[in-house]
C-alpha cells in the first residue's frame, strides 16, 4: 500500500487523494464498494480525520465518491446520462450503456385509478380500474429509480402475467396494444425524498430526487400507461433534444 510521505513536496491531502483515485482506477475499488472510514483510513496513514474529510468532500464534489446516510461512503457510479427524447424502456438505455440493470418487483395490483391516473388515461375514476406495477431498478445492485406504472384493465390484463423482473414492459406493451407505441409526453421535476424512497433508494429523508411523470400513447392516439419514475438524483442527468419548428424560424 502507498505510504504517506509527509515531507514531500505534494501536499498529504493531495497524496491521499492520488492514492484513492489510483485505487479506483485500477478497479481496486470498484462502483458500489464501501470505502474506509475517515477514522480508520486516517489511523492507517498517520493522518488526521480532518484531512480524511476534506479529500472525501472534494472527491463527493465530483461525484467520485458518494455518501448514504448510516451507511457509509461509497464509490460512485459514473452518472449515467438518460436520452428522454428516446422511447425506449429504462433496459434497453443501460444495456445500450454497457450497464446491465436488474429488477425487483414491489407490488402488482388491480384497483381503482387515483384522479390524477383516470385523467392521464382518459377513464372513469369510479367505474374503471387499473393494474398498477410498481419497480425498483437497480444498476450493479445499487437502487437507482423507482417505477410505478399504471395500466387500464382489462385491456392489460395480460401483464399480470408477464415476467417483469426479467421482460421489458416495453416489449409487452407494443406487441399488447395491437396497434404499437407511438409517442410519450413527460414532465420533469424536483422534490424532496419521503420515507419510501429513503427506504428503497437508501437516501437521507429530504434527499433532493429527479421525477419524471409520463403518459404513453399508442400509435391511434389512445393513452396506454400513466408512469411515474423517481431517480437517485446523484446518479442520473436527463437529456433531452429540441428543435426549432420550421415554420417559425422563416418567420
Amino acid at each position: 500500500m502507498r505510504q504517506i510521505v509527509k515531507d514531500q513536496v505534494t501536499p498529504i491531502h493531495q497524496q491521499l487523494e492520488d492514492w484513492l483515485l489510483d485505487e479506483i482506477s485500477s478497479s481496486r475499488l470498484a462502483p458500489g464498494d464501501q470505502v474506509m472510514s475517515e477514522q480508520n483510513i486516517a489511523r492507517q496513514f498517520g493522518v488526521s480525520r480532518t484531512t480524511v474529510r476534506v479529500v472525501y468532500d472534494r472527491l463527493v464534489a465530483r461525484g467520485i465518491l458518494t455518501r448514504s446516510a448510516g451507511k457509509g461512503t461509497f464509490v460512485a457510479f459514473p452518472q449515467m446520462i438518460e436520452n428522454i427524447s428516446l422511447l425506449v424502456g429504462f433496459s434497453e438505455k443501460m444495456n445500450a450503456a454497457g450497464i446491465s440493470p436488474t429488477t425487483r418487483l414491489l407490488g402488482l395490483d388491480v384497483k381503482g385509478p387515483s384522479p390524477t391516473a383516470a385523467a392521464a388515461l382518459r377513464i372513469s375514476e369510479q367505474e374503471d380500474q387499473v393494474v398498477e406495477v410498481r419497480r425498483l431498478r437497480l444498476l450493479r445492485g445499487i437502487p437507482f429509480v423507482l417505477h410505478t406504472a399504471i395500466l387500464p384493465y382489462p385491456r392489460f390484463k395480460g401483464v399480470l402475467d408477464y415476467d417483469l423482473e426479467q421482460g421489458r414492459m416495453t416489449d409487452y406493451l407494443q406487441t399488447a396494444t395491437g396497434h404499437g407505441i407511438d409517442h410519450a409526453e413527460e414532465t420533469i421535476s424536483a422534490y424532496a425524498a419521503a420515507a419510501e424512497e429513503s427506504r428503497l433508494l437508501n437516501v437521507a429523508r429530504g434527499f433532493p430526487m429527479l421525477s419524471v411523470t409520463g403518459v404513453t400513447y399508442d400509435s391511434l392516439g389512445s393513452p396506454i400507461r400513466y408512469s411515474v419514475a423517481r431517480y437517485h438524483s446523484s446518479m442520473v442527468r436527463l437529456k433531452t433534444a429540441q428543435h426549432r419548428n420550421r415554420q417559425q424560424g422563416a418567420q
